[in-house]
């Protein structure tokens, strides 16, 4: 993967965390569509999120190193920094 995709890919990480920041477990969604909602893992099942706790970690969106695209996943505010630097 070329460092131009790794820039786009991290651009797109910090873009979804900012437009999760405005969810909540009652905003709309589509079938199988996941997300960070209130610092919880969510997966959208019938148009609702359904949410799951991280467990001492954070619900982050990684940037993906090897291929285009992003990560909804439960990971340290860290990691999810440094992949994105």
């Amino acid at each position: 993967i070329s460092c131009k995709q790794l820039k786009k890919n991290a651009i797109k990480a910090e873009n979804l965390a900012q437009k999760f920041k405005d969810l909540d477990k009652d905003s709309d969604c589509t079938s199988g569509e996941v997300a960070c909602v209130q610092g919880e893992f969510a997966k959208c099942d019938n148009g609702k999120f359904v949410l799951t706790p991280c467990n001492g970690l954070d619900c982050v969106v990684l940037p993906l190193l090897k291929k285009k695209g992003t990560s909804v996943t439960c990971d340290t505010q860290a990691d999810a920094d440094t992949r994105i630097e």
